[in-house]
């Protein structure tokens, strides 16, 4: 599909603008300066202004029936913690990020050479942060979808999106939101695909990821499986493999694990 029938079909669904509060019909298809290709480039994209088809996605999830339900379903929750400034919740604890900052630089002597790394579905930044903290060296920027999020090195945007110069750039990729994709299979392929041949993409994984403990019905908790069947899915979304499993040493009682991924290549290298 070319880029203008894109446009039209992204303009030409009414709901993307009562969705996201502060961009407009005028903001991103007729901008004030310059073409409207250029306004998506340079201010906004058409992830964050909504699509109005799941068409042109992987195999979606079949709960939605276009792309703006599923941005609305998980702001839904993300955008009233972010509003609410005194609410400063974190699934992870800082002492399982410094944990894994320490493990990948004693136990598993990650060279860090692009000094890049991203934390997908970061919500109030607390986990890039601390990845920075224990990790000065390598810059670590967080993604969420809401625009409420307002935590320092935090990116507006879809993490199911690849930046260009992402691709291949990240020592590592951490994200404990793989429940919150509307295609698992096709998340862990965009990860992997800006995880460094050497790098890392870090899933974490607790009972509360699995279907047993999901709310019946929600469409904000998408993806729920067993940490096998994590595993499982990790090796049937491409030429990759689960290099470790290392239990956080905090989170006994949710069972957290936390699933170390590698490029398979790389690791029958070795």
């Amino acid at each position: 599909m070319g880029e203008q029938n894109v446009m039209d079909r992204i303009c030409d669904d009414p709901t993307c603008w009562d969705v996201v509060n502060g961009w407009t019909y005028e903001d991103c298809c007729q901008p004030l300066s310059g073409s409207a290709s250029e306004c998506w480039d340079k201010e906004y994209t058409s992830e964050r202004c909504c699509r109005g088809s799941l068409s042109d996605l992987p195999s979606p999830s079949s709960m939605f029936g276009s792309y703006c339900e599923y941005v609305m379903a998980q702001r839904s929750k993300t955008d009233k913690y972010l509003v609410n400034e005194s609410n400063d919740y974190h699934w992870a604890p800082q002492q399982d990020i410094y944990f894994l900052g320490e493990h990948m630089k004693q136990i598993l002597h990650l060279p860090f050479s692009n000094r890049f790394a991203l934390v997908h579905g970061s919500r109030h930044g607390f986990e890039q942060l601390w990845f920075r903290e224990v990790l000065p060296e390598v810059e670590v920027f967080g993604t969420e979808i809401s625009p409420f999020a307002k935590a320092p090195f935090t990116i507006i945007m879809d993490f199911h999106e690849v930046k260009p110069e992402w691709h291949g750039r990240a020592d590592f990729v951490y994200s404990n939101t793989l429940d919150h994709s509307y295609n698992a299979t096709f998340a862990i392929q965009q990860w992997m695909k800006e995880v460094a041949t050497e790098g890392f993409l870090i899933l974490e994984h607790t009972k509360m990821h699995t279907k047993t403990y999901q709310a019946p019905n929600s469409n904000v908790d998408i993806f729920g499986a067993t940490l096998e069947g994590y595993q499982k899915l990790i090796k049937e979304a491409g030429n990759y493999e689960v290099a470790e499993l290392l239990e956080s040493p905090t989170r006994t009682e949710k069972s957290a694990v936390f699933i170390f991924v590698k490029h398979k290549a790389l690791l029958q290298k070795s």
